[in-house]
């Protein structure tokens, strides 16, 4: 056990307002990912392999949302439904294994395709950090603190503008 991964999983799971329980499953996830990076000798990520972090991360929610996720891109209001995101996140893992992203795209794709309904943000921090050798997110794409990713659907005036297929 490294306490320097300790540190930053505490840390993660406050900048992300996750609670103090979740801190010992980001260091758990943390690990099972980085055994499987290292198993693989880095040779890329896959949708089976993030969804199976994200179980390490949230034991409780298994696989991808069920529900639409709704995000601003260019000041338009875009929508992925579940059979989008499952493909979306085929994409994102496939450009990443075949150099078209960098690190901190990789995390700014995931982070905007959001695929669970909770632990976007660890499970994002644990491939990053992976992928880039550091305990750390990109600043550019990280939420300030206290600011959490908020599905658009919650938002009141969005749900009158969209209805569910």
């Amino acid at each position: 056990m490294s306490l320097i991964q300790v540190q930053w999983a505490a840390n993660e799971c406050a900048r992300q307002q996750s609670g103090e329980l979740s801190v010992a499953d980001l260091y758990y996830a943390y690990h099972v990912a980085e055994l499987y990076w290292e198993h693989t000798d880095h040779q890329g990520v896959t949708p089976q392999h993030i969804r199976y972090v994200h179980n390490r991360v949230c034991p409780a929610l298994k696989g991808y949302r069920n529900v639409p996720v709704y995000f601003r891109e260019s000041g338009e209001v875009n929508r992925l439904t579940h059979y989008q995101i499952t493909r979306q996140m085929e994409y994102l893992c496939e450009a990443y294994n075949h150099g078209d992203f960098t690190p901190a795209e990789f995390y700014h794709e995931f982070e905007t395709i959001h695929p669970f309904e909770d632990g976007n943000g660890r499970v994002g921090a644990i491939y990053y950090a992976l992928m880039t050798g550091t305990l750390n997110v990109p600043a550019e794409y990280a939420p300030e603190s206290g600011e959490r990713m908020t599905n658009l659907m919650e938002q009141q005036d969005m749900s009158e503008q969209y209805t569910r297929p």
